[in-house]
């Protein structure tokens, strides 16, 4: 299932338009071939400018060999309630999905 069909059957969100992924916080390198290779690369991300925040970013990512999954919203400090509970959310969803896996799913 995509993302703009589970906007579109379970969300129900009318400003969502894009997914983007820039996970600078957590990404500082990168593995490359089979492990033990020793390929890799080091990055770094400078903003020269800083951007005005015009949207909520939400991002998700794997860590520990596919054995944990972050969650994270960017937004302003203003909306952090909204943040928190939309987060609260999709974490609900996210544990129900995994804790019930040949459950089928419900769309309201």
């Amino acid at each position: 299932m995509a993302l703009s069909e589970m906007v579109a059957e379970a969300a129900g969100w009318d400003w969502f338009d894009t997914v983007v992924h820039q996970d600078v916080e957590h990404v500082e390198d990168l593995g490359f071939g089979a492990e033990g290779m020793g390929l890799a690369a080091r990055t770094e991300t400078i903003y020269p400018h800083q951007e005005p925040l015009r949207e909520w970013k939400v991002q998700a990512f794997v860590t520990d060999g596919g054995r944990k999954l972050t969650m994270e919203i960017v937004t302003f400090e203003a909306w952090r309630e909204d943040a928190v509970q939309l987060l609260d959310e999709l974490m609900a969803c996210l544990e129900e999905l995994v804790s019930r896996p040949g459950d089928a799913l419900a769309v309201l």
